[in-house]
Parts: C-alpha cells; structure tokens; sequence
C-alpha cells in the first residue's frame, strides 16, 4: 500500500527542498548590497529625478508573443502525449511549432520597432 505513494512521497520531498536549496543558493551567491546615504534619504516628491527614464512597463512587451507562443505549444504537447496513441498526436504540436514560431518573431521585431 505505501509503495503506491511512493512516487507522491519523493515529489513531496522534492518540491521542499528545491525551492529552499534555491533560496539558499541565492544567499550564498547573490552580490551583496550595502546601503548608502543615497539610499537612505527619504524620497520628496517635489524633487527634480535623478538618472534616466526607463520605460518599464513596455520592456517586456516585446517577448509576450514568444512566451505565448511556447505556452500554447507546451499545452498542446502535453494535451497530445495525454491523449495520443503513439507518435502520431506529436504531428501537430511538432507543426504548429514550425508555423507559429516565424510569426512570433516577425511580431516581435514589429513590437521592439514601434
């Protein structure tokens, strides 16, 4: 009876370790930062900006095709390797793949452009 939960025990584990040895790893490894009195200043808003304007909220516009793209590819892989008898169901995704990906570039040097 346990070893059918076996596989479910492992993935358990699995999913608490990996995200605190990623944790772990970022302290570790990350370059560390110290304030300045720059940083600590309280902001004013009546105060002229310092530094350049960066257009944040269109900097990742650009690869939200892409990133659909793939997802969509991701589903249907999954939906077809579900659902399918054999190597047939993979003709699709596979096709798709091929079609989409020249569209999600051509848009994205549209996106990047404009």
């Amino acid at each position: 009876m346990l070893s059918t939960y076996a596989a479910v025990f492992v993935l358990a584990v699995l999913a608490a370790i990996l995200p605190a040895g990623m944790f772990l790893l970022n302290a570790l490894l990350a370059p560390k930062v110290f304030q300045s009195d720059v940083k600590l200043t309280n902001y004013e808003s009546a105060a002229k900006p310092i530094g350049t304007h960066r257009d944040v909220s269109n900097e990742y516009v650009a690869y939200f095709p892409i990133y659909l793209s793939m997802e969509l590819v991701i589903i249907a892989v999954l939906a077809w390797s579900i659902f399918s008898a054999g190597s047939k169901g993979m003709i699709f995704p596979i096709a798709y793949l091929a079609i989409a990906l020249p569209f999600v570039f051509i848009a994205r040097q549209i996106i990047a452009s404009g």
